[in-house]
C-alpha cells in the first residue's frame, strides 16, 4: 500500500502542484477532486496501519510550525519578487494555498499527528458537534464563503493590528457556531421525519 500512496502523492503533487504543469489538470483541480479525497484518506488509513516516521511522531507540532513559517517564508517573497519582476502572482499563489502543494498535506498530517496525542475524556457535547464538521466544511466554503471573505476584507480594511487577529477570530469562531447551529436543525429535522415515515 505504501508505494501505491506514494505514488498517487506524487502524481498529485506533479500535476497539481508544479507551475509548470498549469494548464494539464488531469483530475486534480487544485486538491478539490475526488482524487484527492481517496488520497487523503489513503494517507490517513496509512498512519493508521503502519504509523509515521518516528521524527514525525516524536515532534509534528513543531514540523507543523516550521512549515508553516515555510509557507509564510514562500508567499511573502512572490510578493517581493512580484513587485520587481512579472510573475503571474496568482497563479503562484493559488499553488501555495492549494491542496495539492506538498507543505500544505505535510502540515495536514502534523496536525492529525498534534491532536492524536491529546488524550479527551468521552464527551457527549464533543461527539455531538463531531457529527457536524463535515457539513461545517460545506457550508463554509459554499453557502457562507462570499459572506466569509466580505467579513474579513472588511475587517482588515477597517481596524488594524491585534483588533484585526481578534475581530478575525470571533468571525470565525461565530460562523463555526452558525454551522454547527444549521446542521443540527437539520439532524432533528431529519430524525423527526425518519420517525414519521416509519
Amino acid at each position: 500500500m505504501g508505494g501505491v500512496l506514494l505514488a498517487l502523492i506524487i502524481y498529485e503533487c506533479w500535476f497539481g502542484f508544479f507551475p509548470q504543469f498549469n494548464y494539464v489538470d488531469p483530475g486534480i483541480n487544485n486538491g478539490y477532486s475526488l482524487l484527492h479525497l481517496i488520497i487523503i484518506y489513503l494517507i490517513g488509513r496509512y498512519i493508521k496501519i503502519n504509523d509515521v516516521p518516528a521524527f514525525l511522531r516524536k515532534c509534528p507540532l513543531l514540523i507543523y510550525i516550521f512549515s508553516g513559517v515555510l509557507l509564510t517564508a514562500c508567499i511573502v517573497a512572490i510578493y517581493m519578487i512580484s513587485e520587481t519582476h512579472s510573475i503571474s502572482k496568482e497563479v503562484w499563489l493559488t499553488k501555495l494555498y492549494g491542496y495539492c502543494n506538498p507543505i500544505i498535506i505535510l502540515m495536514s498530517v502534523c496536525l492529525f499527528l498534534s491532536f492524536e496525542k491529546i488524550k479527551l475524556k468521552n464527551s457527549v457535547i464533543v461527539n455531538h458537534i463531531a457529527k457536524s464538521m463535515f457539513p461545517v466544511l460545506l457550508l463554509h466554503t459554499t453557502v457562507f464563503w462570499n459572506d466569509y471573505l466580505d467579513i474579513f476584507k472588511s475587517i482588515y480594511n477597517n481596524f488594524s493590528s491585534l483588533n484585526v487577529v481578534v475581530l478575525w477570530c470571533v468571525s470565525v469562531i461565530s460562523i463555526f457556531m452558525i454551522c454547527i447551529v444549521i446542521d443540527q436543525i437539520r439532524i432533528v429535522a431529519y430524525n423527526y421525519i425518519s420517525e414519521k415515515i416509519k
